[in-house]
């Protein structure tokens, strides 16, 4: 079942504290919806200016440039897909 961006949201909102632990994220980082982050984009993300983490639904398939790590997370018994990038 595919989620919708809403869903995605809400999911990445209610664990937002293990989700900056997991990723070393802090107040530093802007807070991005959809096409905000990047074009054609359909999730949440954050990003500092140097570096910064995607959210989105395991069936997207975007090609970031700049990615560094990509996978899969299980949060509240659905699966999201992460990308890591730097700018």
């Amino acid at each position: 079942m595919k989620l919708s961006e809403e869903k995605v949201i809400d999911i990445v909102n209610n664990n937002e504290d293990l989700l900056f632990e997991k990723f070393n994220l802090d107040d530093d980082f802007d807070y991005y919806i959809g096409e905000e982050l990047c074009d054609d984009f359909n999730g949440i993300g954050y990003d500092n200016g140097d570096r910064g983490v995607a959210f989105m639904d395991e069936s997207i398939d975007l090609d970031f440039e700049t990615c560094e790590d990509s996978g899969v997370i299980e949060l509240d018994g659905f699966k999201i897909k992460y990308v890591t990038f730097v700018n």
